[in-house]
């Protein structure tokens, strides 16, 4: 046993050590396809030949094939499933003619029909048996004809709106066979593409009068080149007022048929639209090196297009220079309906969603031709490592955009974010490109909702997509040119560029390249920072005086990453230095002659999610206290000052009347670990003071089972009453009665394995204390009574479970809650669950409640009723859990509010007050159709013990 053992564990081994060290391969497949668009029935009749050369070491059997039109077939795709997880209803709302499919396959070799079948779960990938096995340095060569219903644009990347054609992700495709394996991926939205480089031949029929834009050189189009060439001389007409003309032309009787060539490519697309106006232009490389660049247009967005050729021209001039030469001779960018995002790349082409501003025209643009290397030149797999594509990318498009505009009021940058003009409000106006792409990123990171960027693109939650695999990979490669330099930077990128383009690279490849070039050893930054959700919390601890240098000592938690720290003089740096921490405390000497604070990261490029402790002063007292800044209204940080917010507040009941007061807050976006609100308020009818305020605290911990535990108070007065009694002297005295409502709390909330899924479950512990004015009648020696003020006081304990399934179709929720007080324990349930009609937003809600007092010392105080002021003096909300304007009224229109809870009758019913056996069912719906009525029940069974 042993020696087998010994053998076994040898062969193993050997396999392994084969794997691992065998010469690289790229498999080849070239195109040649003869297609025709009908423009009536939205169809395209194609017929393929593809030559696929086996270069692997291995003998292949079977090939997997992508039938990616299938996709869209119905509503159990892969991309339907997708789509439905991001909430988003294409598939549900969809009819029949805006789905899409492709058949008629007939795959054959040497006209002999090969057998083949669909993969068991994916219906838009195949498996193709071969007639024999194809060996090592062999070329199979194998045809089809194919027909493709095109679906609807708005649903996702292929399609077409009205007579505007996006033709993409098309045609029966090989899947990648690399050094890992067959990557036979159905079509998604999130995550893109992973293809096999070779040459394309494709040969395009349809109506004479349509302009089109497609990978590739047109072979045999002098006359359509001098055709768009007139076209982009023509002077345009730019439409007045909201009143744009987007009717399409009546297709021409004639047909034309264009032939598009190019090698080095592993994707060909085409787009066609008979209403384009043409700009045409040409972008001059360092080397020398011309490319002619095409803008293709409607009247959509005109006047923002007229300066396409620039923005295409921008983005080929900076990635060459940055990375390597654009190795085409022509370049496109294209404006188009699409469902899937601001715009999608495709080699030497790409199309551009509506955009409303130049800016954001600009940004999509530059984005989508860097696509080109990060995509196109260097054919990572997307699905697998979207970073390599998406992430480096937005770098590099952030990096463009700065150097566009280097004096642009950073404010403008608020439209990357989404804030628009509210940036402003927010005091993001001194926000530029690279900090918004920080700021995206600590959005979901602040509260521990992110993800590692090494996670496959299916993986990431919808937004995640954009705020982890966009911006913070975005971030983290500007973090390392900061680090590594510029220079030593660009340098790596040119050397990865020379040697995997046209390949397949994997992100151990560019690793290698990295530290080879630069020569320092990076697993911080791809082994670490990429695999992992840890949070970068760089923070100074003390500081004391070595001669002309300060030692400074730093935490940098489990986070051993580099970082600079600058010395300033009169708020000027005067030096900056890189320190490469060991351990997660240490002192480090700081070149500090003369200087009067010290500051990490003081230009922002590192991932640290909290600045406010990142600074010290030399001298004087409180030396790490940050300054204060005092902002209206509300903010996002823009610097490591701690910010408070204040503006004005006025509120209203029937007691206090007209309140007036201020909030004090620091609450913000990102989320801060200690936030608070402070509202205090006057009330002009009692004359005192009353409002409310919160504070919580987020411990964030990096765990597998909780993803925040946040501990709270909060605190609310106000008037709950007003009226007249009698004193001792027998004089009339009008009162108003105030409560005090404490509530310390302590919740756990999990941390959420798959976070797609839409769950959300937590565990909260609270304590109530609730102090409220009473009268206390008491008699004269006459018999006469009176009264006087005094309180009375009462106090809870709460335990609180919930769970949540927030899926868009039928979402469910479940709450459990335990309660005590002195002689009381109280138990109930709350299941909630909508069954969703067709378009997910209308449907059935049903509510189940079942709830127990086990005892009652305080004669049903504490009992259950049908909804909360049942009774007209409001007394079951007995804890001041809701807010009312009239608490204790009762007669009037605000004597009518209800809260739903306990039984959750949407109307006043006495019946159900004060019980210790509560089980209530209630329904609503929604009427079939659109009509806007929705109807309900309310059932309820309840008894006393």
């Amino acid at each position: 046993m042993k020696i087998r053992l010994l053998l076994l564990l040898l062969l193993l081994t050997n396999i392994v050590n084969s794997q691992v060290n065998q010469p690289y391969f790229q498999q080849e497949v070239n195109y040649k396809i003869q297609v025709s668009l009908n423009d009536v029935k939205h169809t395209l009749s194609a017929f393929e030949t593809i030559r696929y050369t086996n270069n692997s070491p291995d003998t292949l059997n079977e090939l997997w094939f992508h039938l990616w039109p299938n996709a869209y077939r119905n509503a159990n795709t892969a991309l339907a499933k997708q789509k439905l997880q991001n909430k988003q209803t294409d598939f549900l709302t969809a009819e029949d003619k805006d789905l899409g499919f492709i058949d008629s396959l007939d795959f054959k070799t040497n006209n002999i029909r090969l057998s083949w079948r669909f993969d068991d779960n994916h219906i838009d990938i195949c498996r193709i048996k071969l007639l024999q096995p194809l060996i090592p340095g062999s070329t199979v060569e194998i045809t089809t004809p194919f027909f493709v219903k095109i679906p609807n644009a708005s649903i996702s990347r292929l399609g077409h709106s009205g007579q505007f054609y996006a033709i993409s992700q098309w045609y029966p495709k090989p899947a990648v066979y690399d050094r890992k394996g067959w990557h036979a991926i159905p079509y998604l939205d999130q995550g893109e593409f992973y293809s096999e480089f070779g040459s394309f031949e494709v040969t395009i029929t349809l109506p004479e009068n349509y302009v089109i834009g497609a990978t590739g050189e047109l072979e045999n189009g002098e006359k359509e080149l001098a055709w768009l060439t007139e076209k982009s001389k023509e002077e345009i007409i730019l439409n007045k007022g909201n009143e744009k003309d987007m009717k399409f032309p009546d297709s021409s009787p004639t047909t034309k048929t264009l032939t598009y060539k190019q090698s080095r490519i592993h994707d060909f697309a085409f787009f066609a639209d008979k209403r384009y106006h043409v700009r045409k232009g040409e972008a001059t490389l360092a080397s020398g090196k011309k490319i002619t660049t095409w803008a293709f247009f409607t009247n959509n967005e005109a006047e923002l297009w007229l300066k396409g050729v620039d923005y295409i021209n921008q983005g080929i001039n900076d990635y060459s220079e940055w990375i390597g030469d654009y190795p085409y001779s022509s370049c496109t960018a294209i404006d188009g309906t699409i469902s899937a995002g601001g715009g999608m790349e495709y080699p030497m082409i790409t199309i551009i969603g509506a955009c409303g501003t130049a800016f954001a025209l600009e940004t999509t643009i530059v984005h989508e031709v860097g696509h080109n290397w990060f995509y196109g030149i260097l054919g990572s797999n997307e699905r697998l490592h979207p970073w390599m594509d998406e992430g480096i990318n937005s770098y590099y498009e952030t990096r463009s955009l700065m150097r566009a505009h280097p004096s642009m009021p950073a404010g403008n940058y608020n439209e990357l974010s989404g804030l628009g003009k509210a940036g402003i409000l927010l005091h993001a106006d001194r926000i530029d490109a690279r900090k918004c792409n920080r700021f995206m990123y600590q959005l979901p990171a602040s509260g521990n909702t992110d993800q590692a960027i090494s996670i496959p693109a299916a993986d990431f939650t919808y937004l995640n997509t954009a705020f982890i695999v966009y911006e913070k990979t975005s971030v983290a490669f500007s973090y390392l040119e900061n680090y590594l330099g510029t220079t030593v930077f660009d340098r790596s990128m040119h050397a990865y560029f020379n040697e995997w383009n046209f390949r397949h690279p994997y992100p151990e490849d560019l690793q290698q390249v990295f530290e080879t070039t630069s020569g320092k050893k990076l697993d911080w930054f791809f082994n670490d920072l990429f695999t992992t959700t840890k949070k970068q919390d760089v923070r100074i601890c003390g500081i004391s005086k070595a001669g002309n240098n300060s030692l400074l000592k730093i935490y940098t938690g489990d986070t051993q990453w580099p970082f600079p720290v600058s010395a300033l003089k009169n708020d000027s740096v005067i030096s900056t230095n890189w320190i490469e921490p060991k351990q997660s405390k240490d002192t480090y000497t700081i070149p500090c002659d003369n200087c009067d604070e010290i500051i990490i990261d003081y230009t922002d490029v590192t991932l640290d999610v909290n600045n406010i402790n990142n600074n010290i002063r030399t001298h004087g007292l409180l030396k790490k206290s940050s300054p204060y800044q005092l902002k209206f209204l509300a903010g996002i940080p823009v610097n490591s000052k701690k910010q408070v917010f204040y503006s004005p507040i006025a509120g209203w009941n029937n007691y206090n009347k007209l309140m007036a007061g201020i909030v004090v807050h620091n609450t913000s976006l990102p989320q801060r670990k200690l936030e608070y609100v402070l509202a205090p308020m006057y009330g002009f009818n009692d004359k005192e003071l009353v409002g409310m305020g919160k504070i919580d605290y987020h411990f964030l911990p990096q765990s597998q089972l909780f993803r925040d535990i946040t501990l709270s108070i909060g605190a609310r007065r106000f008037a709950y009453d007003e009226r007249s009694y009698k004193n001792s002297e027998g004089i009339e005295v009008p009162e108003c009665f105030h409560y005090l409502r404490l509530n310390p709390s302590l919740r756990f909330d999990f941390l959420e394995k798959l976070p797609r899924l839409q769950h959300s479950h937590y565990i909260e512990i609270s304590s109530l204390h609730l102090s409220t004015d009473e009268i206390n009648y008491n008699q004269l020696q006459n018999g006469t009574s009176y009264g006087e003020m005094s309180s009375s006081s009462i106090d809870l304990f709460r335990l609180q479970y919930g769970f949540s399934n927030n899926r868009l179709l039928d979402p469910w929720s479940v709450r459990a809650r335990f309660e005590g007080a002195e002689g009381l324990t109280k138990t109930d349930i709350t299941l909630r669950y909508k069954i969703s009609y067709k378009n997910a937003k209308r449907g059935v809600d049903m509510r189940l409640f079942a709830g127990v007092t086990w005892k009652d010392a305080l004669d049903g105080f504490y009992n259950y009723s049908l909804s909360d002021r049942s009774t007209a003096g409001g007394d079951n909300d007995y804890a001041y859990d809701n807010l009312y304007f009239g608490r204790t009224q009762t007669e009037g229109f605000l004597s009518k509010q209800i809260a739903l809870r306990d039984g959750a009758f949407k109307s006043i019913n006495p019946l159900g007050s004060f019980r210790t056996r509560l089980i209530s069912f209630k329904i609503e719906a929604d009427f079939p159709g659109k009509l806007p009525f929705r109807f309900f029940g309310d059932l309820a069974t309840y008894n006393d013990f």
